[in-house]
């Protein structure tokens, strides 16, 4: 079996946020939402080889066709704000049976930048995803900032994946 052979299945039924959250992302200044799936990503078919190995040489139950939910998160300048008005958003991935969460991406607008929003943000997914029982968060930087970003959230740095470009790793939470 390979990848394309069987793909993923779609979100999970009821992907709202649990109640316990809700007090969360309230605390955050989050809106938080399911987000439209966008599909395996290449990063995330790298995550998965890299925790269980090729999908033909994995037991059942494949990791490779486990359920997850896909957020997205935006942080509100204030109560009140219109929707428009937002300093950051994050995407990440949830897979209950796998206890495993994975950063898709985070952007901060460039007027909020180095202002801590987006080490909010990464705190917020965080949370989120160990209140429903994520042990291993992950991520990919593929820019210095980002590097920077998941450093200094606390997030260990795995070594390069190219020599000539050192901020692109795999970066992780256990």
């Amino acid at each position: 079996m390979t990848w394309l052979d069987r793909l993923p299945p779609l979100q999970e039924s009821s992907p709202e946020v649990l109640p316990d959250d809700l007090a969360v992302a309230r605390e955050y200044g989050m809106e938080v939402a399911a987000a439209p799936e966008t599909g395996p990503t290449v990063e995330t078919r790298q995550l998965l080889r890299r925790l269980y190995g090729e999908p033909q040489d994995c037991d059942e139950p494949n990791p490779y066709l486990a359920g997850y939910t896909r957020f997205r998160a935006k942080l509100h300048p204030a109560a009140g704000a219109s929707p428009a008005d937002v300093h950051g958003s994050i995407d990440y991935r949830h897979w209950p049976d796998l206890k495993l969460g994975y950063i898709e991406n985070v952007h901060v607008g460039p007027d909020m930048r180095r202002r801590g929003v987006g080490v909010r943000l990464l705190g917020f997914a965080v949370e989120h995803l160990r209140r429903r029982g994520s042990r291993g968060i992950h991520a990919f930087t593929v820019n210095s900032q980002g590097f920077g970003l998941f450093t200094s959230a606390g997030f260990a740095a795995g070594p390069p994946e190219d020599l000539g470009s050192p901020w692109r790793r795999w970066v992780s939470t256990e």
